[in-house]
Order: structure tokens, then C-alpha cells, then sequence
């Protein structure tokens, strides 16, 4: 680690490896990784977590076992464990892409492209705000070609209230 003023391992850091600015390490953690600018810096403790990326986990306060990607990915809980939490954004698949100036999107598949606050899974499905897309679905349907298939699908209705819905498939 020469030559890295901003990283920080030492006997109080109990185990753990800080690697850029932070404001202070966990009192109490053991074994954390810390990657980028203000990564866990309000940790006060926490065992056995990976941090990767500015202002990751700004809230977590209290955290053992999570593995956590992404500006901001944990700004909204305090504490918690054995947890995967990947950013705002999340795209996954070669060409996939959101807008400019998109939040808190999920885009997956090889050509996919969402919008704010979109979903959009499925090679090529784009959506627009707000917006669901899922592409091709495959059902194994071997010695069942008889059946009725239904798509289960929970809907919030407006009073707030989580719903479940069926969305015939074929007969």
C-alpha cells in the first residue's frame, strides 16, 4: 500500500482495510473492506463487510456479513445483515442502458433500456417511467399441454393495499 496517503490498515482498525477518505473506522468492526470515498463512514460497528463505492452504506450504522456496491446503495436502513445491495442503478448485459439522468433503475438483459424508477428485464425490453417490462417468458410445458397456465403477479391497488392478480398465459 505505498504511496496510498488515503488508505488506512492498522492495529486499530481492527483487521479491516480502508482504502480511501473516510471520516473515522467502526469502533467495534473487525474485518471490514472499505473501497471508495466515505464508504462506511458511519459504521460504528460491523464485522465482515465489503463496501465498494462513494457514500456506500451513508446510513448503516450497525452491519455484520453485507456486501454492498454502489453510491448510496444503503441509504435508506440504519442496520442490518447478510445482505446484498447494489446502487440506484443496477444494469446488467452487453448494451444494456438506462437514460441520462436516470434513479433507481433495473435493467437486464442485452439491449434492455429502462427509464426512472423503471424495470426493465428481457433482451431488448425498454420501458419509459414507472414502467414493468419483462421480455420472453419460457414455461416447460412437457406432458402438460392441457393445462391452463396463469402468470401470479401482486399489484398495490389504490388503497395502498397489495393484491394478487392472474394473468392467463394460454390453455
Amino acid at each position: 500500500l505505498n504511496d496510498l496517503s488515503d488508505a488506512s490498515f492498522a492495529a486499530t482498525a481492527n483487521g479491516s482495510l480502508y482504502v480511501g477518505q473516510i471520516s473515522s473506522a467502526p469502533a467495534t468492526g473487525l474485518s471490514n473492506v472499505t473501497l471508495g470515498g466515505g464508504a462506511g463512514k458511519v459504521m460504528s460497528s460491523g464485522t465482515d463487510n465489503t463496501l465498494i463505492g462513494s457514500d456506500s452504506a451513508s446510513l448503516l450504522t450497525v452491519a455484520s456479513h453485507n456486501v454492498i456496491v454502489g453510491s448510496d446503495s444503503a441509504a435508506a436502513i440504519t442496520e442490518g445483515g447478510d445482505n446484498v445491495l447494489i446502487g440506484s442503478d443496477v444494469i446488467i448485459g452487453k448494451g444494456a442502458d438506462v437514460s441520462a439522468g436516470t434513479v433507481r433503475s433495473v435493467v437486464i438483459g442485452e439491449g434492455a433500456t429502462g427509464n426512472n424508477e423503471s424495470i426493465a428485464i428481457g433482451q431488448g425490453v425498454t420501458v419509459s417511467n414507472n414502467e414493468l417490462g419483462i421480455g420472453e417468458i419460457t414455461l416447460n410445458t412437457t406432458g402438460y399441454e392441457d393445462q391452463t397456465y396463469y402468470l401470479p403477479i401482486k399489484i398495490k391497488n389504490s388503497s395502498g393495499n397489495m393484491v394478487q392478480y392472474y394473468i392467463k398465459l394460454w390453455t
